[in-house]
């Protein structure tokens, strides 16, 4: 996906979110999550069906995409809770400037390279410093993963396998090409870039 696609997929994420969100701020916490997270999801939902429709997704991508939002919204209520404790507890008056040069650091958020998983770390000119003991941002997708029953793995081979591919649409030659269409990690920093808008970060 090009840098302008990219850009469009936030700018649409976040005009989005930004448009409804805030309808119930009266609410308690754990209703303003569960609207936060429908929110969300309807967001998704909406950004996905634009691929679909401009011929950008095939139905295996399609149903790719769809699991990984679902991994998002399942993080949201974390995430936010990370967030907001993070720029509660690592702050000007919280942290110390390095001391030879007296360079105060940038926080970061580090994920790993396969994965989402994100973690807090601050950047003294360079040298980072991924802070321990803390807990993780964002988990990552497959933390904790354990290994299914032969049950289960059957199950999901054949869900996988009942997805047809409109090949009349998508041609055999191109399949390769239609699986990088959709930017996951667009996706991503669309999503994690509005919670810290949420808390004010």
């Amino acid at each position: 996906m090009s840098a302008l696609k990219c850009f469009l997929c936030f700018f649409v994420i976040i005009f989005y979110f930004h448009n409804t969100s805030y309808a119930q701020i009266n609410k308690t916490d754990m209703d303003n999550d569960n609207i936060l997270i429908e929110n969300i999801g309807s967001g998704f939902e909406q950004i996905i069906q634009y691929h679909i429709d401009k011929g950008e997704l095939h139905q295996k991508t399609a149903a790719d995409a769809i699991s990984f939002s679902k991994y998002l919204e399942a993080e949201t209520v974390h995430t936010k809770r990370r967030l907001r404790e993070v720029v509660e507890k690592i702050n000007y008056e919280t942290i110390k400037p390095e001391t030879e040069y007296k360079i105060w650091p940038d926080m970061e958020f580090w994920r790993g390279v396969d994965d989402y998983g994100s973690s807090v770390a601050l950047n003294y000119d360079g040298g980072v410093d991924i802070l321990k003991g803390q807990e993780p941002v964002v988990n990552g997708r497959y933390d904790g993963y354990t290994i299914p029953s032969d049950a289960d793995r059957l199950l999901a081979t054949m869900l996988r396998k009942s997805i047809k591919i409109d090949l009349g649409k998508y041609p055999l030659s191109l399949l390769g090409y239609y699986e990088y269409k959709f930017n996951e990690t667009a996706l991503f920093y669309a999503w994690i870039g509005y919670l810290w808008q949420e808390i004010e970060g």
